[in-house]
């Protein structure tokens, strides 16, 4: 059975972008103010195969944007939130009753 790690700073990830909101046009997200470093989350889907996420994923980055382009600058830390393994076949169940014949 495999088990699924997640760290406190992956939860605090996780916490961080459910506040942020959903953006259609991008997976980041930025707040910004003059004069202050904007801080980003940027989201990446991982395929099946991934060398980090075998069974694919998404590659959570937190970072700055130090010259205000809208990127990670400055990569301050690397999440990785990987998708389980498939679980075992259930058992078929019985076969039902036949029907009337017409």
């Amino acid at each position: 059975m495999s088990k699924i790690k997640i760290s406190v700073a992956s939860a605090a990830v996780i916490a961080l972008m459910s506040l942020t909101g959903c953006n259609s046009d991008s997976d980041s997200s930025s707040n910004t103010n003059d004069g202050v470093e904007t801080s980003i989350v940027s989201r990446a889907a991982l395929p099946v195969g991934d060398a980090n996420c075998p069974n694919g994923g998404a590659e959570i980055k937190i970072g700055f944007d130090t010259n205000k382009d809208g990127a990670i600058d400055q990569l301050t830390q690397t999440e990785y939130v990987c998708n389980g393994t498939n679980g075992t076949n259930g058992t078929n169940g019985t076969d039902g009753t036949n029907g009337t014949n017409g």
